[in-house]
């Protein structure tokens, strides 16, 4: 099944430099919601679906925060590595997620059992190797989304994880952690070259 051209992806909402820095800055957002058909977004969600133990450890606003962070990041990295690109998918905040259980491992190694530990950081090595090889072998696939939403969700989750004993209002957090994402997103993309 094919999906929609770039130009459909474009009309739909689909990230786009001359468009995303010239007035049309909603198009970090509403790319994240939109996919190059059912494969992509099957894929997506089968990785997000893998890392749903990241809600059950920071919470639904905080897995929101991070999640809305990290694709709004990733799609500004996408403009800023690919302008004449049109960028559409999940991609970016999906890997925000990985990067999140990959703080959250860090952070909390001494109370997780060194055995489990150490699998599952073999276990997210091993998912952040396939997806370098993967994704350097196709021309298709941005690597700077992937990787701006991979270290988005990793400090976000580590900042996050680290002030949940000092502040005890999640909501708070996430809105702080949704704000900071914004603003580097749109600050970066108002600073680009129009």
């Amino acid at each position: 099944m094919n999906g929609p051209s770039a130009q459909e992806m474009i009309a739909l909402g689909g990230n786009f430099g001359p468009l995303s820095c010239s007035g049309e800055s909603w198009r970090l957002a509403s790319a994240m919601f939109l996919h190059y058909g059912a494969i992509h977004l099957g894929m997506n969600m089968v990785c997000l679906y893998q890392i749903a133990v990241v809600e059950r450890l920071l919470g639904r606003a905080q897995f929101l925060a991070l999640y809305l962070a990290a694709g709004l990041v990733g799609g500004f990295a996408s403009v800023a590595t690919f302008p004449h690109s049109v960028s559409a998918g999940a991609s970016g905040a999906v890997f925000g997620m990985f990067g999140a259980f990959t703080a959250i491992m860090v952070v909390r190694r001494k109370q997780i059992d060194p055995g489990t530990w150490r699998q599952t950081m073999r276990s997210l090595g091993t998912f952040f190797a396939i997806n370098l090889a993967f994704g350097l072998s196709q021309r298709n696939i941005d690597m700077s989304a992937h990787v701006a939403g991979l270290g988005t969700g990793f400090v976000g989750a580590w900042t996050l994880t680290l002030r949940a004993a000092r502040e005890p209002k999640p909501w708070l957090r996430a809105i702080a952690v949704v704000l900071a994402g914004a603003a580097i997103a749109f600050g970066g993309l108002y600073a680009l070259p129009r």
